[in-house]
């Protein structure tokens, strides 16, 4: 699965966070300031978008 449909199945506040956080870099305080929403929540955000992403099916890749 692409990152891109695994991400769209998130829930938005979920998919913002991990976006925020992997790709962009951003810490935890500047990803809540941006929500208005407490680091905790981020946090909960993060940690159950990435539960999410790891339980889909992945596809495979062929070298060669």
């Amino acid at each position: 699965m692409d990152l891109t449909r695994a991400l769209r199945q998130l829930p938005v506040g979920r998919r913002q966070a991990i976006v925020m956080h992997h790709p962009l870099g951003l810490p935890v305080p500047d990803i809540a300031d941006a929500p208005h929403v407490a680091p905790g929540t981020v946090k909960s955000r993060l940690g159950r978008a990435r539960d999410a992403l790891a339980g889909l099916p992945r596809e495979e890749t062929h070298h060669g």
